[in-house]
This record gives C-alpha cells, sequence and structure tokens, in this order.
C-alpha cells in the first residue's frame, strides 16, 4: 500500500482521540501518497494526550 487516507478535521482528531492538537498546517486527504512524505497527524508514547505533525512515508529499495 503506498497511500494512507485522513480527512479528519482539527476537532474531529481532538474528539476521536481524546487529544489535544493544535497544528495549523495539516490538510487532510483521501489519498495522501508514501512517496511524497506527508505530514500527518501522530500520536507519541512519549506523550499520549497530544497529537504532533510528524513525516510519514515510505522509501524504496
Amino acid at each position: 500500500m503506498y497511500y494512507i487516507s485522513n480527512n479528519l478535521s482539527k476537532k474531529e482528531i481532538k474528539d476521536s482521540f481524546g487529544v489535544e492538537y493544535n497544528a495549523l498546517d495539516f490538510k487532510g486527504s483521501v489519498f495522501l501518497n508514501g512517496f511524497s512524505f506527508p505530514k500527518t497527524p501522530v500520536i507519541m508514547d512519549e506523550n499520549p494526550d497530544v497529537a504532533v505533525l510528524g513525516d510519514w512515508g515510505l522509501i524504496p529499495f
């Protein structure tokens, strides 16, 4: 799979996952291509109460 889908709004991310999320530059999309390394909201183990923008992508071997 080379694509993911994340078209949730900022409010939907907060409500669905119960986290703080204040990233202003995330633009959701139905198809995010793994080879373009899009930024997507992620919840990390170090601070599970906050969603941050992280790079998602694929690197061909």
